[in-house]
């Protein structure tokens, strides 16, 4: 007898397992240690300057070992839109598994959307200015 499994079931489960191994190899391998395999940055490969996410997996590492100030160093914008971007992972995984629409709100509207590419851009911009305080954002500080 052949078992179906209903591919909503296998796919959450594989997003799950993804979720969890990503966490894992997160919280025990440090991006900040350059013998461990992460993604660098191509914008600061090629230009030197920091983007509006440089920083950002090693402020993750931070967080998932709950050292907020390290995190911050790192990247402040994200870790000041990591609550808002559980909250966007939330929805969309409830939306995925059972359908239910995002809430109307003006927090998941184009609106929003707008505001946020509009912040990561001027956080770039105030990150690779080479004056203080500005340059206590920027990932060479």
């Amino acid at each position: 007898m052949i078992l179906t499994i209903n591919k909503k079931i296998l796919s959450t489960a594989a997003i799950a397992i993804a979720t969890v191994a990503g966490l894992f190899y997160f919280y025990f391998f440090d991006p900040a240690d350059t013998k461990n395999i992460y993604v660098s940055c191509t914008f600061k490969n090629l230009t030197g300057w920091d983007c509006a996410g440089c920083g950002g997996q090693r402020a993750f590492h931070e967080l998932l070992h709950f050292d907020v100030l390290g995190a911050l160093r790192y990247n402040a914008l994200f870790v000041i839109l990591f609550p808002y971007a559980l909250i966007l992972v939330y929805f969309t995984a409830r939306q995925f598994i059972t359908k239910k629409p995002f809430p109307k709100s003006f927090w998941f509207s184009n609106k929003m959307a707008l505001i946020f590419v509009a912040v990561l851009l001027v956080f770039m911009i105030i990150r690779n200015l080479p004056v203080f305080p500005f340059t206590l954002l920027s990932t060479t500080g």
